[in-house]
């Protein structure tokens, strides 16, 4: 091939950032230069890394180039919206004018699959709807989405899907009710509004609201995102550098016990090794 029409930086994450920024390296300057000469007509990256991550990467290639990414793709469906917070990721692509494409619409096929509860909670509203088809439209419904990418294994997915998006119906107040109460049924939330209070008193400097999104996680599905993402933490950062003390506690809006759902997840990571 003479050209990429779209090329991407592959998962710019917590992991990948100091190779991609690493100026020695010379990566997204080759990529320039690339994009220069015609080989690659559409620039952009992928990510299952933090907003914060992924918000100091695009301060960091803005400051030396310029608005440099046309496109990313993230992890995006109504599951790991709030799970993986990848609503604090899209408003961050949205507000730099970043188009999205969204990977993992169904979880891997877990948001088609649901069990008997979630699907009748489903049924009760939208009788003739599919589960998948309301994930579908959990999507249309945000703007800033260009593509959705999904992986159709026989015809009568295939047939859905283009009717789905020939004919877009976005989600209506009632329905997103509806998604929240099947999200409540399929994992059991800490309900962490990363206000970020319990960090103020914390002696150990600790990202408890990080930590709480992971413990979240572990309730749905233990993947590889949630394992990469432990392995990220140094020593210090992770739940096991809690004492105790007690201070978080006292001053989350949520009344959430801090020190015993870290300590949970501590030993949710220790059954894993």
């Amino acid at each position: 091939m003479d050209y990429f029409d779209f090329f991407m930086l592959h998962n710019v994450a917590e992991g990948s950032y100091d190779v991609y920024t690493d100026e020695s390296f010379g990566i997204i300057e080759c990529l320039l230069a690339q994009k220069k000469a015609g080989h690659i007509r559409h620039l952009g990256f992928s990510s299952h890394g933090r907003a914060d991550t992924i918000d100091k990467f695009l301060k960091h290639t803005k400051e030396r180039y310029g608005d440099i990414f046309e496109f990313a793709m993230i992890q995006l469906n109504y599951i790991d919206w709030t799970l993986q917070k990848a609503k604090d990721k899209y408003d961050l692509l949205t507000e730099n004018n970043i188009p999205i494409i969204a990977m993992e619409p169904l979880r891997g096929g877990i948001l088609a699959r649901l069990g008997e509860k979630p699907v009748s909670i489903m049924k009760a509203s939208r009788p003739n709807d599919t589960a998948a088809s309301w994930a579908f439209r959990f999507l249309q419904s945000q703007e800033n989405i260009a593509v959705v990418l999904s992986g159709m294994s026989t015809m009568e997915q295939l047939t859905e899907n283009l009717e789905l998006f020939k004919n877009p119906i976005p989600l209506t107040e009632v329905d997103n009710a509806v998604l929240q109460e099947v999200l409540e049924s399929l994992v059991n939330l800490t309900p962490c509004t990363d206000c970020k209070y319990c960090m103020d008193e914390c002696p150990l400097n600790l990202d408890i609201p990080l930590m709480l999104t992971l413990y979240n996680e572990t309730g749905f599905e233990r993947g590889w995102f949630l394992d990469a993402a432990i392995r990220n933490l140094k020593d210090n950062e992770k739940p096991t550098a809690c004492n105790s003390c007690g201070k978080c506690s006292l001053l989350c809006p949520q009344n959430i016990d801090i020190p015993k759902t870290l300590a949970a997840f501590a030993e949710v990571i220790n059954a894993s090794k």
